[in-house]
C-alpha cells in the first residue's frame, strides 16, 4: 500500500466475455493511478461483477440518450467493501487532463459536494453545481463522449485501448441503471426500463454485509457480466517490480 506506482503500467482484466487491458499514466492523476496499482497488486476485483452498465435508455417518457458508463469494482464481500467504502481518499490535487471523459478513458466513481472554490480548486467553478471528491475501488469506463463530467472534476487515469472496447461493448447491460438512480416510475433520463420494469442493481443491498455483495448478484442478477481475473501486464519507468 505504501508502494509508488511506475510511469505507465497496464492492467488486463479478463471477464467472462473476453479480456481488455487498460493502459494508466500515473502524471494524469497520481492519487487514482497509485490507487488502481494497488488494487492490481491485490488483484481486488477478481470476482467482480459489472453492476452498472448504462447503455441503452429504454425509458419511453424520455428522448433516447447515449450509452453512458460502465461501472465496477466492488468485490462482492461486504464487509471488505465497506472498510474501503468508509475510508474514502481525497481527490484535491488532480486535475482533469485532456482530452476528458471520452469513450474509452476510465475514472474513478466519487460522490458529490457543492462547488466552492476555497474547497473544491480543480472543479470548474462557476460552471459545475457540484463537485467530485472522495473514491475508494469503484471505477468507471466511459461509453460515450461524457466531457460534461470534466467539470465537477473526475479526472481521467487511464484508457481502455479502442481495440479492446468490443469487449467492453459485450458486457451485460439488460438490468439498467442501479435502482437509487432510477426508482419504479422514475422519468429519469438515466432509467433503463422504467416504472416496474427497472431491474437495475441495488447500490443499497450490493454492500448489507447481512444479504449483499457477490451472494446477492448471482442470485437476483445472475446475467451481470464479470471478472475472472485483473493482472499487472507490464510496467514502464522507474518503480518496484510489477
Amino acid at each position: 500500500m505504501r508502494e509508488t506506482p511506475p510511469e505507465q503500467f497496464t492492467v488486463r482484466f479478463k471477464t467472462n466475455v473476453g479480456a481488455f487491458r487498460m493502459r494508466v499514466t500515473t502524471a494524469w492523476a497520481p492519487p487514482f493511478a497509485t490507487r488502481m496499482w494497488q488494487l492490481a497488486r491485490l488483484r481486488y476485483m477478481d470476482g467482480a461483477r459489472f453492476y452498472r452498465v448504462v447503455r441503452d435508455n429504454f425509458n419511453p417518457a424520455v428522448p433516447h440518450k447515449p450509452p453512458f458508463v460502465i461501472q465496477f469494482g466492488y468485490n462482492g464481500v461486504p464487509e471488505i467493501d465497506n472498510c474501503w467504502d468508509n475510508k474514502m481518499t481525497s481527490n484535491d490535487t488532480a486535475p482533469v487532463v485532456p482530452p476528458g471523459n471520452l469513450r474509452g478513458y476510465v475514472s474513478f466513481s466519487m460522490g458529490a459536494v457543492e462547488t466552492k472554490t476555497d474547497q473544491t480548486p480543480y472543479c470548474t467553478y462557476p460552471i459545475a453545481s457540484y463537485c467530485a471528491i472522495g473514491f475508494s475501488q469503484n471505477i468507471f469506463i466511459n461509453l460515450a463522449n461524457n466531457t460534461r463530467l470534466d467539470g465537477p472534476g473526475f479526472a481521467i487515469f487511464g484508457v481502455v485501448p479502442a481495440e479492446d472496447m468490443s469487449v467492453v461493448d459485450r458486457i451485460y447491460g439488460g438490468y439498467g441503471e442501479v435502482t437509487e438512480l432510477c426508482p419504479a416510475g422514475s422519468n429519469s433520463t438515466y432509467c433503463n426500463g422504467y416504472g416496474d420494469s427497472n431491474q437495475g442493481v441495488s447500490m443499497d443491498r450490493l454492500v448489507n454485509p447481512t444479504d449483499g455483495g457477490n451472494r446477492y448478484l448471482i442470485t437476483r442478477k445472475p446475467l451481470l457480466s464479470y471478472i475472472r481475473s485483473m493482472e499487472l501486464l507490464s510496467c514502464k519507468g522507474k518503480s518496484r517490480r510489477c
